[in-house]
């Protein structure tokens, strides 16, 4: 059966998953086939757009991108960034106290960020977060754990779509009518995001944060070649 069959078979209904998996190498090979492919038709897509649609081009440039060549800026975007969206929406696909305490407490203290409801560096940041996590570890019910894995399939469509729309915030909108380019803006994360899910519920949870990471520094690498 051919991947995109497997991942059409497990969007559809992600509770049937096959866990049945591949040899590391064979695993390591179609990620990397399935990441250039989605990646390049993504450029592809969105080159075509910009240069037919100009307001569309005015929100594909206003792209947060790195501002500097610092090692700092591409440890954060490539690793860091990549371990902790892991964490945050993948790491508790696979129920346990653990696992979802640990994707509360990152998903918490982002949000908090997001918002503007606390206003602190990075570095206590994660502070926050590693305290978080142990609070939920201590005071989450068995029965939140058992809900979850009873509602596994709402639960993992969450994680994907939350993951897959806060790349929304990567660009700056002028229009109200550019808001419909969403679903364009934000295709390579989707489709990104639900291979990860399917290699999370199939393989080890090292692979995720691996894959991801080869991904993002792919796109900063693309990003920098692209500069004029």
């Amino acid at each position: 059966m051919s991947l995109v069959s497997e991942l059409y078979i497990f969007l559809k209904n992600p509770k049937e998953l096959n866990t049945k998996g591949k040899k590391n190498i064979t695993l390591i090979k179609e990620f990397i086939v399935y990441d250039l492919v989605i990646t390049i038709l993504w450029a592809f897509l969105t080159a075509i757009c910009t240069l037919l649609l100009d307001d569309f081009d005015s929100v594909f440039k206003s792209k947060k991108t790195i501002d500097d060549n610092t090692i700092y800026s591409f440890l954060v975007i490539s690793i860091i960034s990549p371990i902790l969206e892991e964490l945050a929406f993948r790491f508790s696909l696979r129920i346990s106290r653990l696992t979802i305490s640990v994707s509360l407490a990152v998903q918490l203290i982002f949000y908090l960020h997001l918002f503007k409801f606390i206003h602190v560096n990075f570095n206590y940041r994660i502070i926050l977060m590693i305290i978080a996590a142990i609070v939920f570890y201590f005071t989450i019910s068995k029965r939140l754990s058992v809900y979850f894995k009873q509602k596994i399939n709402f639960y993992i469509y969450f994680n994907l779509l939350v993951f897959t729309l806060l790349h929304v915030l990567n660009f700056s909108y002028f229009e109200v009518h550019q808001y419909l380019y969403i679903p364009i803006l934000v295709s390579l994360q989707f489709f990104f995001g639900l291979y990860l899910t399917y290699v999370r519920l199939k393989y080890n949870f090292l692979y995720v944060i691996g894959f991801h990471i080869f991904h993002n520094s792919l796109i900063v690498y693309l990003g920098f070649l692209m500069k004029p």
